[in-house]
């Protein structure tokens, strides 16, 4: 079983792996198209602005720097601007700190002075793993080369993590119900279990309980218990507190939590034992005496007289043990078809105490 789900889980950790893999590439491309309509929006404003700026003046030191600061400012992917004029002399260039080396910056003046770089086209070139785009705009009596730092904006980067953080939580709640072999149709399934009226016995004290239990000289005694919910086909039963106590109590676990098979195990103390006293299964009901002496019962009931629950069958099964006052009565062993909730455990565990005391009750006046 151990094994089994660790397959499991290895098989849905490779899954969402692959799903965040297929993801990072789709939105990765999905922003890089974003990012390269930023880079044609800013550069074709700062084009227009270079032809405004230079168009009607003299070209001067002044004007060039104080073109270089308002683009720079504006513009805070901008690596670093080249301006040439009279036949590719520079004249002025500006760099910021988003170089990944000196050098890089020098590189591109010598592609520049080779020309061999695109002119009015957006290009990537790559130097020792760092992406750079550049665009070279060109005037009659000058030319501007613009370097940009291929580096998302901050606005792209909080979108993706957004997006990582939504698609790791789907991911984590696919898995845990996945791997504890849960699906949404137990689930909502669960949610549609009959529920405990208030007017139950279960919500009774036990006095008024065995005020409800007539006398075995009565003849109504004679007469098979009021069934309501289900129909439990059974011979005639000797009025008996605890008896007619496990029979109606039974009969309301079945219904409520649907059970398939419902037994009572006293603990025989003296011999360190359990015998099977009481036990629905189906629509029958059966008075037994049944001792169960495994070794397999033994390492259990070590567990169990430490007031653990055990599952078993895959959590079809379960053995809940019966403690009052901190003395070990014995379990009651429940079978359905489908695996036990924790609520429903948190519920079996506050009803299960009408059971030890009743059981409790019985025995002391033996």
């Amino acid at each position: 079983m151990k094994k089994f789900k660790s397959i499991r889980l290895t098989l849905l950790l490779c899954i969402s792996m692959l799903v965040i893999y297929q993801f990072t590439v789709m939105r990765t491309s999905f922003y890089s198209v974003e990012y390269q309509n930023r880079i044609k929006s800013e550069i074709k404003t700062i084009k227009f602005f270079a032809q405004q700026h230079f168009g009607a003046q003299d070209l001067t030191n002044a004007h060039i720097q104080n073109f270089f600061k308002t683009v720079t400012e504006k513009n805070k992917a901008i690596a670093g601007i080249m301006f040439f004029e009279n036949e590719n002399n520079i004249s002025f260039s500006s760099k910021k700190s988003l170089f990944n080396e000196e050098q890089d910056f020098e590189k591109f003046k010598n592609l520049y002075n080779q020309k061999v770089l695109s002119v009015e086209k957006i290009e990537t070139k790559s130097f020792n793993g760092k992406n750079y785009q550049y665009f070279i705009i060109k005037d009659n009596s000058f030319e501007i080369l613009i370097i940009y730092s291929y580096k998302f904006p901050g606005i792209i980067i909080i979108k993706l993590i957004f997006e990582y953080i939504a698609l790791l939580a789907c991911l984590a709640v696919f898995i845990l119900l996945i791997y504890n072999g849960k699906t949404l149709f137990i689930l909502l399934k669960n949610r549609n279990l009959t529920p405990l009226k208030k007017s139950d016995d279960f919500h009774k004290p036990i006095e008024e309980v065995k005020k409800n239990i007539k006398p075995a000289n009565e003849k109504t005694a004679q007469k098979k218990p009021e069934i309501r919910d289900i129909s439990i086909n059974t011979k005639e039963i000797k009025v008996n507190s605890l008896e007619s106590f496990a029979f109606e109590f039974f009969r309301k676990l079945c219904t409520n939590f649907n059970l398939t098979h419902v037994s009572l195990n006293i603990y025989n103390s003296e011999k360190n034992i359990t015998v099977k006293t009481y036990e629905t299964k189906g629509e029958t009901f059966a008075k037994l005496s049944k001792e169960n002496n495994t070794k397999e019962m033994k390492v259990l009931l070590n567990e169990l007289k430490q007031g653990a629950y055990i599952f078993k069958n895959q959590s079809r099964s379960i053995y809940f043990p019966l403690i009052y006052s901190k003395n070990f009565l014995g379990f009651l062993e429940m079978n359905k078809n489908e695996a036990f909730t924790g609520s429903e455990c948190e519920k079996l565990s506050v009803e299960l105490k009408i059971l030890s005391a009743k059981i409790n009750e019985t025995a002391g006046k033996k």
